[in-house]
């Protein structure tokens, strides 16, 4: 198979008459799989927003430094360490949902979270126990990121493999829209608690309290996600490989790997620029009230669920192609200029209105893409290879948007500095996805 013939047979299948779609009496039991597939992937990425949301007050707690620049830079170092993690768990996380199967590896993935967001959410601080503070928050961190490694890309590969035909797009487009309900609910959920509490209970103790709430929900969506059925597409494959086979698999298609990386880096640069980094850059650079930085972070989530089903569903009909390269041209030519425009005439309407159109070029783009990954990766080590592309991306690239964001605009005095970043990430994207639909690589095993 390669990616040609691949998206050939999408194409096909996007154009199937209607009589393919399963009955009416089916979809209940498509909504609930997506319902509880999805909910682990909520709650994973509730906690990483978290993390960026509250970085000032976790920078106070864990990391006291003398500047607020040296404590925030600290803060999302540690952040962006828990990403180093995600190649790693892919690896080891992957092959076991490979070989074992889908459903236990996405219980197995919920467990590691758990561990890492109840470390951050009940270590004292700094001046409680010193040193051992900040490490705690590492390791919690470092746990997160090595779940968080193949939690997108199980994920994603079961709503690949449960979607009805010609709909791919549409049902993998939900993984990422429960990301979306995660950013709405922490950011209302912050927005609530700086009406409801004085701004210096929450920097003491207060921003824990969101945490708290992360760790109680976690039972029930334990509960949710064991009930999962396992994918007849795992199911119908006579044997499943071994570790061995599977890096095999892998290092004879690493340039598919490595380009499907290069595709998702404006996915993952953009969704942390536009999410864990606006309120931040809101309060930091714009000078907002908290409050209106996190209302227009739940803007955005908002904006973002809607055009991720909607683009997934639109490259079920035009196909992957058009829509990943009109949206990477148009972020590469427009990310600086907004955010320069942004800097010049700061106000929180402007800012929503800046947050909107980038959060429309990342829902587009994200809602073609990742199910694009899942097309071009062989069968047998779908979740693996989806999961170290994506993770490798991450680590290298979208994790790290925060810091280099902060360092950016430091180093070169420029406020809009990020942008260029989010513009160099658009490139990279748009080269690979000619890569990738004109046949240049190809999967070999």
């Amino acid at each position: 198979m390669n990616t040609q013939s691949t998206a050939a047979a999408d194409s096909r299948a996007a154009t199937a008459p209607a009589a393919a779609k399963p009955a009416p009496a089916n979809k209940p039991s498509k909504l609930g799989a997506v319902i509880r597939v999805t909910s682990g992937n909520f709650i994973e990425m509730y906690d990483f927003f978290l993390f960026g949301f509250y970085a000032n007050q976790i920078a106070a707690a864990f990391f006291p430094a003398t500047s607020e620049y040296a404590a925030l830079m600290m803060t999302f170092a540690t952040f962006g360490a828990g990403f180093f993690m995600r190649p790693l768990g892919a690896i080891f996380l992957g092959s076991y949902i490979d070989r074992i199967g889908r459903r236990k590896g996405l219980v197995l993935t919920l467990g590691i979270m758990a561990s890492g967001t109840a470390l951050i959410a009940f270590v004292p601080g700094y001046a409680t126990i010193g040193l051992l503070a900040p490490l705690l928050v590492l390791i919690g961190r470092l746990l997160q990121g090595f779940s968080a490694g193949v939690e997108l890309g199980g994920v994603s590969v079961y709503l690949s493999e449960m979607a009805t035909p010609g709909n791919k797009g549409f049902y993998v487009s939900w993984q990422s829209a429960s990301q979306q309900v995660a950013v709405i609910f922490s950011a209302a959920l912050g927005y609530g608690l700086n009406h409801a509490m004085p701004k210096d209970v929450i920097a003491d103790w207060g921003w824990r309290i969101p945490f708290f709430i992360g760790c109680s929900i976690i039972p029930v969506v334990f509960y949710i996600r064991r009930s999962l059925q396992e994918t007849e597409a795992y199911l119908a494959q006579k044997s499943h490989p071994t570790f061995r086979q599977m890096m095999r698999t892998i290092a004879v298609n690493w340039p598919l790997v490595t380009v499907g990386a290069m595709l998702v880096v404006l996915t993952t640069v953009a969704f942390y620029m536009i999410t864990v980094y606006t309120p931040t850059f809101g309060k930091t650079v714009l000078k907002l009230s908290t409050e209106d930085a996190l209302l227009v972070t739940l803007c955005v989530g908002l904006s973002n669920f809607i055009w991720l089903p909607v683009m997934g569903a639109l490259s079920d009909r035009i196909g992957r192609w058009p829509v990943m390269v009109a949206c990477a041209a148009l972020t590469m030519l427009t990310a600086y200029p907004a955010l320069s425009w942004l800097i010049a005439n700061p106000s929180f309407g402007n800012m929503v209105m800046v947050e909107l159109w980038l959060s429309f070029l990342y829902g587009s783009y994200n809602g073609a893409t990742i199910v694009a990954l899942t097309e071009i990766i062989p069968v047998q080590v779908r979740t693996t290879g989806f999961s170290l592309a994506y993770s490798l991306a991450t680590a290298l690239f979208g994790g790290l948007t925060p810091l280099l964001s902060t360092w950016m605009i430091e180093a070169s005095g420029d406020k809009a500095a990020p942008g260029y970043w989010m513009a160099g990430a658009a490139t990279i994207s748009l080269i690979a996805t000619v890569l990738v639909y004109r046949g240049i690589v190809k999967e070999r095993g």
